[in-house]
């Protein structure tokens, strides 16, 4: 809830707000399947390339990094559903 406020309050008031039932994105096993599929490996990637990390290295590093981080990868995945639910990223 604080999170909420702090982004009510510093962004401009025409910002429109959805907000996602329980129902609604992914989950973080979900989410990284997403990721997965959106940053395929190339053909020669080496399937054991996720190192001390969760994805692949065709996974932007930025990403990468936060895969053990639950929450924030659920984050992600509400984003990434959101995206594909509003017809963006087909």
């Amino acid at each position: 809830m604080a999170t909420q406020r702090l982004l009510k309050s510093i962004l401009p008031p025409a910002c429109l707000w959805t907000g996602l039932r329980s129902i609604e994105g992914f989950d973080y096993e979900a989410t990284l399947r997403e990721i997965k599929a959106l940053f395929p490996p190339d053909e020669d990637h080496n399937v054991d390339d996720t190192d001390k990390y969760l994805l692949p290295s065709s996974v932007p590093d930025c990403i990468r990094e936060m895969g053990g981080d639950q929450s924030a990868i659920e984050a992600l995945g509400s984003m990434i559903w959101f995206v594909h639910r509003a017809k963006i990223l087909d």
